[in-house]
């Protein structure tokens, strides 16, 4: 820690960072210790039948208004029987489904007005259970009921490159990755108050490494019961965020025989800052240097008896773990899952999806064009996905 920090520890109560010990968490840091969980990258299968681990899969097509059709996931949320989908790039708003694919609301909350906003950059549910939307480029945060209507909006205080945001209680605890800083002081993650004025933050980097292209989680943010979790690519540990918003170790991911050192940036990704910061960002060079190790991909999702989260082994290739919490081991791991009884594969999952968690159900939304390529022709489902139109999406629920 340099003497700048300390300054600021020791006058904490008068400056706007009051930086706790275990909310800094610098590249060269060595992970905090958390669960072990042992994930052995020479015995991952190129497919794997999980037909005695899913106890019931269903495919429902998504029932749109006319001309209100998902152009593309970015992000969903399961909530009160509902799934939250944010289409972010294509047509900017939030499509709100119930489980048996019926629409219930689409919200367009688009204009210069006082609730609304040009972009939504992120969204997400408060602790009574309200939506929250997020349009960066405002720096605005719109609040709705528990009819999903427009009820209020703020303008933040402080301005930072955010992804994602969480809020807990009476905190936002925001994700920028290697774009977020205030006042030459660089992290990842943000916590602000109630009007968004920053209070603290976590996982600090250096200068050398602001706008580096290292790919970053849609959605750092989850959770199980009332405990809060986080976890970013490359970061072998998951989280726990407390109400304060303080990080502390739930998970440890512990991969052989060739882990991703936990001072991966320090080491390589300083030297080769130029590459990552490149305009004309070159990414098989950039994956070139991870060749030969192993880690986390940066998706998790995890429900109150397992886990399901991504991961790519020493040739870069990605692949699927489903965890067991209450007997302490992986279930299944493979590139790709398959169910035999059903003729298909599960297409995404952990991607593009989300998660029940006191059900041990897992959703992805996929489109027609793509779901259609991972079900066999004698399958049970390819009937129904086939008949439907080319711009349908559909809703996979598996169950464990």
């Amino acid at each position: 820690m340099n003497s700048y920090k300390i300054f600021l520890s020791i006058i904490g109560s008068f400056l706007l960072f009051q930086c706790c010990n275990n909310n800094i968490k610098n590249t060269s840091e060595k992970p905090l210790s958390g669960i072990p969980i042992i994930i052995d990258t020479s015995k991952v299968l190129d497919s794997i039948d999980v037909s005695t681990i899913i106890k019931k899969l269903e495919i429902t097509p998504l029932k749109p208004n006319e001309g209100d059709y998902i152009s593309e996931v970015w992000k969903v949320e399961f909530h009160d029987n509902f799934l939250i989908i944010l289409d972010r790039y294509g047509s900017n708003r939030i499509h709100i489904y119930n489980t048996e694919g019926e629409l219930y609301k689409s919200i367009v909350p688009t204009g210069n007005g006082p609730n609304e906003v040009t972009t939504i950059t992120d969204f997400w549910m408060n602790n009574k259970g309200n939506l929250e939307i997020f349009d960066s480029s405002l720096n605005r945060i719109l609040i709705f009921d528990e009819n999903y209507m427009p009820k209020k909006s703020f303008k933040g205080e402080d301005r930072l490159s955010l992804t994602a945001i969480q809020k807990i209680e009476n905190k936002y605890i925001t994700y920028g990755g290697f774009n977020s800083s205030h006042h030459n002081e660089y992290f990842k993650v943000g916590i602000f108050d109630e009007t968004f004025k920053i209070e603290n933050a976590a996982f600090y980097f250096d200068k050398i490494f602001s706008g580096a292209q290292i790919t970053t989680p849609t959605a750092p943010f989850g959770k199980v019961g009332d405990e809060y979790i986080f976890s970013q690519n490359y970061d072998n540990t998951i989280y726990n965020i407390s109400k304060s918003g303080q990080f502390t170790a739930r998970f440890q991911l512990n991969y052989s025989p060739n882990p991703l050192p936990y001072d991966f940036n320090e080491k390589v990704v300083r030297q080769n800052s130029n590459l990552f910061k490149s305009q004309d960002v070159d990414f098989k060079r950039i994956n070139k240097l991870y060749k030969g190790y192993s880690g986390f991909r940066g998706k998790w999702l995890e429900s109150i008896n397992y886990s399901i989260f991504s991961s790519f082994d020493e040739k870069q290739q990605g692949f699927v773990c489903i965890y067991d919490k209450d007997n302490k081991k992986i279930i299944a791991k493979g590139i790709s899952l398959y169910l035999t009884d059903s003729r298909l594969i599960i297409p995404y999952l952990p991607y593009f999806s989300t998660v029940n968690p006191s059900e041990n159900c897992f959703f992805t939304v996929i489109t027609k064009h793509e779901l259609i390529n991972f079900i066999a022709k004698d399958s049970p489902f390819f009937g129904l996905v086939n008949k439907e139109e080319s711009e349908s999406n559909f809703l996979v629920k598996i169950s464990l």
